[in-house]
């Protein structure tokens, strides 16, 4: 445990609150099917883990599991408690580095990146845009794919590419993209007029295989008052390349 303090407080403390208020935070809610809020202070409790001394059968199947973590499970508090933000912190930089290096995924960097071929994550995640609805659909895509990662740990192709599609589709549906806008559009409300109503991160939770996410008939069109400008045009294009010219319909 002094070990685990000691690199603890080693760490970037802004890394450690954008980690759960960007990531793992948002991700455990829409698992769940519920929209999601800022990670403040009080929230920690969700992380507060379970007592070594529970004789819970779900407490003793956690302990039995560690140090095997997952975002949607529960795990043993002390010492798991700073080795599951480490773990989490480099699944992170994995996913970002294969998006990066990996040439499969060039479409997907090229539009992450703003159309900049960078070499490094670092560089990656430097790249700004004037658009905030941009900043939003960026983040829910590298939430699903860690998503993904967490539970299956492979960079299928296929699943990745449905990943990104899934998630930038909402920008190409809308003008203007707040939070509220991506709340909904994770957790797969059916009453909205978004192009997919698929609730990605609960289907990643249900899912045993992860044949069923690279299977997802992702929806790729657009309707005739969808908003329309140069990036969101481009935007657009690349996803239909990226599914064979058209998606699925």
């Amino acid at each position: 445990m002094e070990h685990a303090v000691t690199k603890w407080e080693a760490k970037d403390t802004e890394k450690i609150k954008e980690l759960f208020d960007l990531y793992l935070f948002p991700i455990l809610n829409w698992s769940r099917g519920i929209k999601s809020k800022p990670f403040i202070a009080k929230e920690i409790d969700t992380y507060k883990g379970i007592a070594e001394s529970s004789t819970y059968s779900y407490a003793r199947r956690a302990s039995r599991a560690m140090p095997y973590f997952q975002i949607t499970e529960p795990f043993i508090s002390g010492n798991d408690f700073f080795e599951m933000v480490e773990h989490y912190m480099y699944l992170l930089q994995d996913i970002k580095s294969e998006i990066c290096n990996n040439p499969r995924f060039k479409e997907i960097k090229l539009v992450i990146c703003g159309g900049k071929d960078v070499e490094t994550p670092e560089e990656m995640d430097k790249v700004k845009f004037g658009s905030a609805g941009f900043g939003y659909t960026k983040n829910l895509f590298y939430c699903a794919l860690l998503c993904y990662y967490d539970k299956f740990h492979n960079f299928d192709e296929m699943a990745v590419k449905k990943l990104f599609s899934w998630a930038f589709m909402l920008r190409v549906d809308m003008k203007t993209l707040g939070f509220d806008s991506v709340n909904k559009y994770a957790i797969g409300d059916e009453n909205s007029r978004y192009t997919n109503t698929i609730g990605i991160f609960s289907k990643i939770s249900f899912a045993r295989m992860h044949h069923e996410i690279s299977g997802l008939q992702i929806k790729v069109r657009r309707g005739p008052d969808s908003p329309s400008n140069r990036w969101i045009d481009l935007l657009y294009d690349t996803i239909k390349e990226i599914n064979g010219y058209g998606g699925a319909e």
